[in-house]
């Protein structure tokens, strides 16, 4: 259900709400500060997705997170005010969270990072799984995702999560091995494998999620039809496996376009919008 935040009834049903009944709750605050496009974490003991008029897509941003939280059956706090819901109903028209194409300012290629460990299994099994299927296989993996820090929500270890490039995706892998959320790009760490994947033929098959802050897979994804390309330390061109976040993705961002055309600019920006497991 939507419930706008100058809602003169949502304060008394907030007050009633206990810590347990939170998980239930999410809100999106649409403001306009400089500092981010997009940013997540804990406010008002609920997730929060934070996005700023500075994205040119706000209005995307909105709707897609109104579909994608209504699919989960989530109660939304919208921090928007009623000329910008209805600005963004209007640019956002027919499209859907899941549909079946890119949009125009979407990425073709998309990527997920793994450790090294993790890079073995997949290969050995040709698939890409989300955490819970992971858990599920082997209880003795991870305790919980890094994203815990950041409070997701419980349904997001049901999906498998991309960065468009950035050295973001590297920042989860050295999170895991720090063991917190660890924003620190040039700081050493165990390179594991950039997965290149193709973004265009996920969409076309109904596989790509939109949650107003991410691109992502529910479930698993097979290699074999979708990965264009492996960025591991060799084929990235790095002297050995240890290397810093910033480098790695430089590297194998550079191979990538010096292979399949420019498709990878500036790689510098950090965001935690992209720190998922």
């Amino acid at each position: 259900m939507i419930y706008f935040a100058n809602d003169q009834s949502l304060k008394e049903q907030l007050e009633k709400l206990s810590s347990e009944d939170y998980q239930n709750w999410i809100q999106f605050k649409l403001t306009t500060s400089s500092e981010y496009e997009t940013f997540v974490g804990m406010e008002d003991n609920m997730y929060t997705l934070k996005v700023s008029k500075v994205c040119s897509k706000w209005e995307y941003a909105l709707f897609d997170f109104i579909g994608y939280e209504e699919s989960h059956g989530k109660n939304m706090i919208l921090h928007v005010s009623p000329e910008d819901f209805k600005q963004a109903q209007r640019r956002y028209g027919n499209h859907h969270f899941q549909e079946k194409q890119i949009r125009a300012d979407e990425p073709k290629v998309l990527i997920h990072s793994t450790p090294w460990r993790s890079w073995e299994n997949i290969q050995a099994e040709g698939t890409l799984k989300s955490w819970h299927i992971l858990k599920r296989e082997n209880p003795d993996f991870e305790a919980e995702p890094i994203g815990k820090q950041l409070g997701d929500p419980e349904n997001y270890r049901d999906y498998i999560m991309f960065s468009n490039g950035h050295v973001a995706s590297e920042i989860v892998v050295l999170s895991k091995q720090s063991g917190y959320v660890d924003m620190n790009h040039d700081k050493l760490y165990q390179t594991g494998a950039r997965l290149y994947l193709d973004m265009t033929a996920i969409a076309k098959d109904g596989l790509l999620v939109r949650d107003g802050a991410h691109l992502k897979v529910k479930n698993e994804l097979p290699l074999e039809k979708y990965l264009i390309w492996v960025g591991t330390w060799e084929t990235a061109g790095l002297e050995n496996q240890v290397s810093t976040p910033l480098a790695f993705t430089t590297k194998a961002n550079n191979k990538f376009n010096e292979l399949y055309g420019n498709v990878f600019g500036d790689v510098t920006t950090l965001s935690t919008r992209n720190l998922k497991a």
